[in-house]
């Protein structure tokens, strides 16, 4: 393992060698689901988009998000899972044309337990970060292993040091 650290008088950055063992990783992941958005048949209809948290508020990429998605050329469903906070919807409805007004809707939380089978029920995952603070700018966020475990498609948001494996490559979606 490398220690990396600014000496600053001279503007170099020296490297030392410890002897540490190699750091463990864990996966902060739920255990894979028995029924998945695979299990059911593709709908007639343009594909639903989900988003949850515990909160649905400011400051959590939903913004940026609903400029987007009311410019979609096929209009699709977009359902925010979670606790509104007060007076948080008119903010997003203002956000979206009125025409598309009617595809938002909020849904209650469920159990935690419920959660891998409510979004099953969708096909597109939102996984959409802020890059702050830093612990959403260098890690992956659990949305996306959420939604991969339910079998959805996955629309992330890439801040500039989100681990190699999510960078976006012309052959595959991330």
């Amino acid at each position: 393992m490398l220690l990396h650290h600014d000496l600053g008088a001279h503007g170099r950055r020296p490297r030392r060698r410890l002897s540490v063992p190699r750091p463990l990783v864990l996966r902060n992941v739920f255990p894979l689901q028995a029924h998945t958005r695979l299990d059911r048949p593709a709908g007639a209809g343009p594909p639903a988009f989900i988003w949850f948290s515990q909160t649905i508020g400011p400051g959590r990429g939903l913004e940026l998000f609903l400029s987007a998605w009311g410019r979609m050329a096929v209009p699709a469903p977009l359902y925010l899972l979670g606790d509104e906070k007060p007076g948080y919807r008119q903010k997003l409805l203002s956000l979206v044309p009125p025409e598309r007004r009617e595809l938002l809707r909020l849904l209650l939380l469920v159990p935690p337990d419920k959660l891998p089978d409510k979004l099953a029920e969708f096909d597109i995952g939102l996984a959409l970060e802020v890059p702050w603070p830093l612990n959403r700018d260098i890690t992956i966020s659990n949305k996306i292993f959420q939604y991969m475990n339910a079998g959805l498609a996955v629309v992330a948001t890439i801040p500039p040091a989100r681990p190699r494996p999510c960078r976006p490559r012309p052959t595959r979606v991330c």
